[in-house]
């Protein structure tokens, strides 16, 4: 069982619940910005998540600590 944390903006949150409702049962959701001790981040992605900093804050800490990413696109997005 992969300990999950989840990055959203608001906008995303309807999306981000409902995958999170789907996983719970059979992953650990670490939850909140300051949440430690995941292995895997569920990043979802659209023009708002990639302007809140929470997100990008979230993605960089990932990056920095080698952990895995999966991104999730809410929808089309440059990047």
């Amino acid at each position: 069982m992969a300990v999950l944390k989840f990055a959203y903006a608001a906008a995303d949150a309807a999306l981000a619940n409902r995958m999170i409702n789907d996983l719970r049962g059979s992953h650990t959701i670490s939850e909140g910005p300051a949440a430690t001790g995941y292995q895997l981040l569920v990043l979802v992605l659209s023009q708002a998540g990639l302007a809140d900093s929470g997100v990008t804050d979230a993605l960089y800490d990932a990056l920095d600590d080698s952990k895995h990413i999966i991104p999730v696109l809410a929808e089309p997005v440059a990047v």
